[in-house]
């Protein structure tokens, strides 16, 4: 059974996609949050293209057909299919059918088929395809054997109103980005650390080397700010105009060799920010790209890079969550997860609501 049309099957595909998404999840989470969640992201990572499994899917890949002839997108099957055999009991089971289901961003309707109706479009070879597949993945012991007698349900919304809603776009996000940065992997041992650490580093090691503040009081005072800041996961910094707090925000991000994406609230303070920060770089000696994004674009860049891609990703709130949700964009959706933020002006982000 092929995930790809150069051949690759899908069960290779699947793990390779396992294992990224187990290195990524390690990488960003701390470990109480790693333990409870990695089985989602695990079984997502195995599960999100089950549903290419059909008769007709199979055809396409092989390059036997030059349509799928199936009405229906392979994450919505395999969803449909997971929502009638995966058992009621299975720990997280709604979790793991939210991300298969959503795992090319908001591009389908929400609410809009239920279950019965997609699965009724299939052939039993494809139902019995999957169901093999599901058995070998979660075992015979934890699927639905009546399924004729169960409810039609519909398909699930993005965002959903449970507790554990940031968990689902936290895993969910993982096996997304996973996916797609290991597409053109063929084999497991070429998923590593370096795809990881790639992914989320800056691509020189951002240290302030001859900076023409060195000396100076006032770059002391920010160099020990920066020290005892960065021992936390989130710091407020609170200083009159003119004291560097744009300095203070780029020494904190190179701290830890990781990208930084800057959000301002207005695209006027985000274009502002681009030139200031493109300055302060040079007055520190640091050698970084930088990228402004507006309106779903690279609007300035000081080197040439793919979208979301530079060492400092100055951008609004709307294009910060963009790779959230947007398909065309989604492997970047980790970054918001694992790269350093800083919300600039941030107190013009907060209101009643």
């Amino acid at each position: 059974m092929l995930a790809k049309s150069t051949g690759l099957k899908l069960e290779e595909h699947s793990k390779i996609v396992e294992c990224v998404s187990d290195l990524m999840f390690k990488k960003i989470c701390n470990n109480n949050i790693y333990n409870e969640y990695i089985d989602v992201v695990k079984k997502s990572s195995l599960l999100h293209d089950i549903g290419k499994l059909t008769t007709g899917f199979q055809l396409f890949l092989s390059g036997k057909k030059s349509k799928t002839g199936l009405k229906f997108r392979h994450n919505e099957i395999g969803w449909a299919f997971l929502s009638k055999y995966l058992s009621s009991e299975y720990k997280n089971r709604e979790l793991i059918l939210n991300i298969v289901y959503w795992h090319h961003g908001i591009s389908n309707q929400q609410n809009k088929h239920t279950d019965t109706e997609i699965l009724d479009c299939l052939d039993s070879d494809s139902i019995e395809n999957m169901l093999s597949y599901l058995i070998s993945i979660v075992g015979e012991e934890n699927i639905n054997q009546e399924t004729e007698y169960l409810d039609s349900v519909l398909s699930p919304i993005f965002y959903t109103e449970s507790d554990s809603i940031i968990y689902l776009q936290l895993c969910r996000s993982v096996v997304i980005t996973s996916d797609r940065i290991s597409s053109n992997l063929n084999d497991i041992s070429e998923a590593s650390m370096k795809l990881i650490d790639d992914y989320f580093n800056i691509s020189d090691n951002g240290k302030v080397i001859n900076s023409k503040f060195t000396g100076t009081d006032r770059f002391n005072k920010q160099v020990d700010i920066v020290e005892k800041s960065f021992k936390e996961n989130t710091t407020l910094i609170k200083a009159p105009a003119g004291f560097g707090k744009t300095i203070l925000g780029l020494m904190w991000g190179f701290k830890n060799n990781k990208k930084t994406i800057w959000v301002a609230p207005t695209n006027s303070i985000s274009t502002s920010l681009y030139y200031s920060i493109c300055e302060d770089l040079s007055n520190l000696g640091i050698n970084a790209s930088v990228q402004l994004i507006l309106s779903g674009e690279v609007r300035k860049e000081n080197s040439e890079a793919v979208i979301y891609n530079s060492d400092i990703i100055i951008t609004n709130i709307d294009n910060f969550l963009a790779p959230n949700f947007k398909n065309s964009i989604m492997e970047s959706s980790g970054l918001l997860f694992g790269a350093n933020v800083v919300f600039d002006e941030f107190h013009e982000l907060i209101c009643d609501a």
